[in-house]
C-alpha cells in the first residue's frame, strides 16, 4: 500500500513539474544579429535544466513574424529537439512599442489622477449638504437663541465658504484632468496606429535521455529589418584626396531589442530568392486591333515604396569609424562586414547609423556642366581606385572646404572606368546656352521633302584665379523613323555618340579665359507630317 501511494505521489509530482515547464517562459539572449538589405538572420542562446523525458518549454524575447521556414533549434548534451514552433500569443501591454508604452503608463496616471478629483469633489457635495441641514437644526424645537444664531452664521462664514471654495478649485482641476487624460489617448491612438511590431514566442518539445543542463540556440529570419548604405564625402579642397566614410542606417522592427549584439551586414537579400530563373518560349505573332487596355493598378502594385529622404546632414563633425573594428568578408556571394564592437538597436522602425569604414581617394578634379538641363557647372572628383572598397549605391552627405554642400549619390552601377564623385555647384564657372540666329532657319521645302536647320551656341567662361578642366555636354537629336533623317551635324572638335546623339567637348580654361561652343545640325522629314520632340 505504501508502494502504491509513493507510486501516486510520484506521478502527481511528475505531472505539476511538467506543467510547469510547460508553462514558465525563458527568455532568450539574443547574440548576433546578420542585417540583410532586406531582412536579418538573428541568432540566440538560453541554457535550460532539462528534465528526463519529453518536456514541453515557451522561449520568449524572440522576434515577431517570423519565418518560420528558417527557425532552427539546437540543443546540446544530447537533448532532442523534437518539434519548434512559432506562437504570437501575448498580452495586450507586450503588444505596445516602448513609445506606447510610455504613453499609456501617462494616460494610466492622468485617469487615475482624474478618477481622484471626482472622488474628492464627490466627498465635498456630501459637506455641503451635511452643512445646510445642519443650518435648520436649531429651528425645529423653538424659538433660536442669539448664540445659536451666531454660530450657525459661524458654521456657513468658515465651513461653508470652505466647502464652496474647494468645489469650485476641484471643478478647475477636473477641466484641466480631463484635457491631459484626451490629449494622452489620441497620443496613444497614433502610436498605436503606426503598426509597431510586438515580439512573440516559440515553443519547443524536448526529449531527453537524463535530467540535463543544455544549452539551446535559435536562428531564424525576421523581414521588417535592413540597412542602406550612406556616405559622408569631405573634399579639404580641390586636388585634395577624398576622405570617404560608408556608414550603414540600420532600422528594424522585429519586436525585441537588440541590445550589444554582434552586428554583421550583408549585402545580399533571401527576399529575393535563391533560385535560378528559367526562361520559357518567347512567342510572337501578328498584332490584332483590339482596345487600348492599361492597367495601372497592376502597375502600381510592383513599384516599390519611395523610401524617405534621410534627414539633412549637419555639419562636418568628424565621426570615427570603425576601421579596427570591421573585418571584410567578399569572397562568399555577398560582402559581409562583421563589426566586432557590440551594437544596440531598439525596435523602432527607424534609421540608426553605424560607422562600417573610411578610407583616403586619391582623385583627379574637373568641372562638368550641362546647360540644356542646368545653368550651373559642377566640381567633379574621379576616383579610380574603389573597386575593393565594396561600395553600394547610395546616398552621399558632401562636404567642400569644410562646409556642407548638399546630398548626392554615389551611382557605382554606372561607373566605368572611375567613380565619379559630384562635390556641387561653383558658380564662377559661367555658362550660357541658347539658339543660335546664324543657324536657325525657316523650314524649306524641298519637293515632298521639309528640311529646317537648328544651331546652339555655348558659351563658357572662367572667372575662377586658377585654371580649370572643363567638360561641357550637349545633345544632338537622333531618330528612329526612317523618314526623319538629321543631317548636316557640325560640332567643332567635340566628340559625338552616334547612339545617343552626345556631343562634349574637353576644355582647359586658363583664370579669365572664355570659350564659345557651336553645334547645328538639319532635320528632314516629308512635308505632310510633323515631327515630335523638335
Amino acid at each position: 500500500m505504501n508502494s502504491l501511494i509513493r507510486f501516486v505521489l510520484f506521478a502527481c509530482a511528475s505531472l505539476i513539474a511538467a506543467s510547469a515547464f510547460a508553462q514558465s517562459a525563458q527568455k532568450v539572449q539574443l547574440q548576433e544579429a546578420v542585417v540583410f538589405l532586406r531582412g536579418a538572420q538573428l541568432t540566440g542562446t538560453v541554457t535550460l535544466n532539462v528534465p528526463a523525458g519529453d518536456s514541453e518549454w515557451v522561449l520568449s524575447n524572440v522576434a515577431g513574424n517570423i519565418n518560420e521556414q528558417s527557425l532552427s533549434v539546437a540543443a546540446s548534451n544530447g537533448v532532442v529537439v523534437q518539434s519548434a514552433s512559432v506562437s504570437n500569443d501575448y498580452l495586450e501591454d507586450e503588444a505596445l512599442s516602448p513609445r506606447a508604452t510610455e504613453i499609456k503608463r501617462d494616460f494610466d496616471a492622468a485617469k487615475a489622477a482624474r478618477q481622484k478629483i471626482e472622488v474628492q469633489q464627490a466627498v465635498v457635495v456630501e459637506q455641503i449638504e451635511m452643512i445646510r441641514a445642519n443650518r435648520q437644526l436649531g429651528g425645529k424645537e423653538g424659538a433660536t437663541s442669539a448664540a445659536e444664531i451666531s454660530r450657525m452664521f459661524d458654521l456657513l462664514d468658515k465651513k461653508m465658504s470652505a466647502a464652496l471654495l474647494e468645489q469650485n478649485s476641484l471643478a478647475e482641476k477636473l477641466v484641466k484632468a480631463k484635457e491631459q487624460e484626451d490629449k494622452l489617448a489620441q497620443q496613444l491612438d497614433e502610436e498605436q496606429a503606426k503598426g509597431f511590431q510586438p515580439g512573440g514566442r516559440v515553443v519547443v518539445k524536448l526529449y531527453a535521455p537524463q535530467a540535463v543542463r543544455s544549452v539551446f540556440t535559435l536562428s531564424y529570419v525576421v523581414p521588417d529589418a535592413g540597412w542602406m548604405p550612406s556616405y559622408d564625402l569631405n573634399v579639404s579642397k580641390a586636388g585634395a584626396p577624398v576622405d570617404l566614410t560608408y556608414k550603414a542606417r540600420v532600422f528594424q522592427n522585429s519586436g525585441i531589442n537588440w541590445d550589444k549584439v554582434h552586428l554583421t551586414l550583408s549585402t545580399g537579400n533571401p527576399a529575393q530568392g535563391a533560385q535560378s530563373p528559367v526562361l520559357t518560349p518567347w512567342y510572337v505573332s501578328l498584332q490584332r486591333e483590339m482596345a487600348a487596355f492599361s492597367d495601372s493598378s497592376n502597375l502600381m502594385r510592383f513599384k516599390g515604396a519611395a523610401m524617405a529622404p534621410a534627414p539633412a546632414a549637419a555639419p562636418p563633425l568628424r565621426q570615427q569609424a570603425l576601421d579596427g573594428y570591421v573585418s571584410i568578408d567578399a569572397g562568399g556571394l555577398d560582402t559581409q562586414f562583421a563589426i566586432s564592437l557590440p551594437y544596440s538597436i531598439p525596435s523602432d522602425g527607424k534609421g540608426h547609423l553605424v560607422m562600417i569604414t573610411s578610407a583616403q581617394l586619391a582623385a583627379t578634379y574637373r568641372y562638368v556642366a550641362t546647360p540644356k538641363l542646368d545653368p550651373d557647372a559642377f566640381l567633379q572628383a574621379q576616383v579610380s581606385d574603389w573597386g575593393n572598397l565594396n561600395l553600394l549605391p547610395g546616398q552621399s552627405n558632401i562636404f567642400y572646404e569644410g562646409n556642407y554642400v548638399g546630398q548626392g549619390r554615389i551611382d557605382v552601377m554606372r561607373a566605368r572606368n572611375t567613380l565619379d564623385i559630384s562635390l556641387g555647384r561653383d558658380k564662377r564657372i559661367l555658362v550660357k546656352r541658347e539658339s543660335d540666329p546664324a543657324f536657325r532657319r525657316e523650314p524649306q521645302f524641298f519637293g515632298n521633302d521639309v528640311r529646317q536647320q537648328f544651331g546652339v551656341t555655348i558659351t563658357v567662361r572662367n572667372t575662377r584665379p586658377d585654371a580649370i578642366d572643363l567638360v561641357v555636354t550637349d545633345q544632338a537629336p537622333v531618330s528612329r523613323d526612317s523618314a526623319v533623317r538629321v543631317e548636316d551635324l557640325r560640332y567643332g572638335n567635340a566628340s559625338f555618340d552616334a547612339s545617343s546623339g552626345e556631343l562634349k567637348w574637353t576644355l582647359k580654361l586658363d583664370a579669365g579665359a572664355s570659350s564659345a561652343l557651336s553645334s547645328s545640325y538639319t532635320v528632314r522629314y516629308p512635308k505632310d507630317e510633323v515631327v515630335s520632340g523638335l
